[in-house]
C-alpha cells in the first residue's frame, strides 16, 4: 500500500498556480492573434471594415470612427452589450481576432444619402465587393496563428481509468495480504487472545 502511494505521489505532477496557467495563455493569446479585423454596420445598410493590431486600446476603435465618418455622436455595441471608450487592448476586450460592432449614432442628424456622399468623398474609405473584403479580411488574419490555451485539467476518461486502475491494484493488495495472513504459520498460545 505504501509502495503504491510512494509512485502515485512520484508521478503526479505539482500544482500549478491559476495566476501562472492565466499568464501562458495570455502571452500565447498575444503570439497567436496579433492582427484583428473589425466590422462595423451602420444603419444596417452599411458595413466598413478596418484592420487592427490587437494590442491596440478599444480608444482607437473610437478615434478611427471619429477621424474617418462624421456622423456626429455615437455609441458602439458589441455582442449587444454597450463598448467603452478605454484603454484595454482589443486583446482583452475579447474583440481581437474578428468582431462585428454596431454604429449607434445618438443625434439621427444624418441620412441615408447625406452618408452615401460622405462615404464617397472620404479618401481612407473605398467601397468594395463582399468578395474582396473577406479576401483583404484573409490576408490580414494570415499573419495569425492558432492559438490553443494550455490545460493542465486531467481529462476525465483519462481521471476514471487512472481510478479504476488503482482500484484493481488496491483490490490486488487486499488479497495478497489475506493469502498472506492465511497462509501464515500459527501463533504461539501465550499470544492468542483468550
Amino acid at each position: 500500500m505504501q509502495k503504491l502511494l510512494t509512485e502515485k505521489s512520484n508521478n503526479e505532477q505539482a500544482l500549478i498556480p491559476r495566476k501562472y496557467l492565466e499568464e501562458q495563455n495570455k502571452k500565447q493569446r498575444e503570439n497567436a492573434w496579433k492582427n484583428c479585423v473589425i466590422r462595423f454596420k451602420l444603419f444596417g445598410k452599411y458595413i466598413i471594415q478596418a484592420l487592427f493590431l490587437s494590442i491596440e486600446p478599444v480608444s482607437n476603435i473610437f478615434d478611427f470612427l471619429i477621424e474617418h465618418l462624421f456622423i456626429g455622436e455615437f455609441q458602439l455595441k458589441y455582442l449587444m452589450k454597450k463598448l467603452e471608450n478605454n484603454q484595454i487592448n482589443l486583446l482583452n476586450s475579447n474583440i481581437a481576432p474578428k468582431a462585428c460592432i454596431v454604429i449607434h449614432p445618438i443625434n439621427n442628424l444624418i441620412n441615408f444619402n447625406s452618408l452615401d456622399e460622405l462615404l464617397k468623398n472620404t479618401k481612407n474609405i473605398k467601397n468594395i465587393s463582399e468578395e474582396e473584403a473577406e479576401l483583404i479580411s484573409n490576408q490580414w488574419l494570415s499573419n495569425n496563428s492558432i492559438y490553443q490555451p494550455q490545460n493542465y485539467l486531467i481529462e476525465e476518461n483519462n481521471l476514471i481509468k487512472n481510478i479504476q486502475e488503482e482500484d484493481s491494484q488496491l483490490d490486488k493488495d487486499i488479497i495478497k495480504r489475506k493469502k498472506a495472513r492465511e497462509n501464515a504459520p500459527c501463533l504461539p498460545k501465550w499470544f492468542k487472545k483468550k
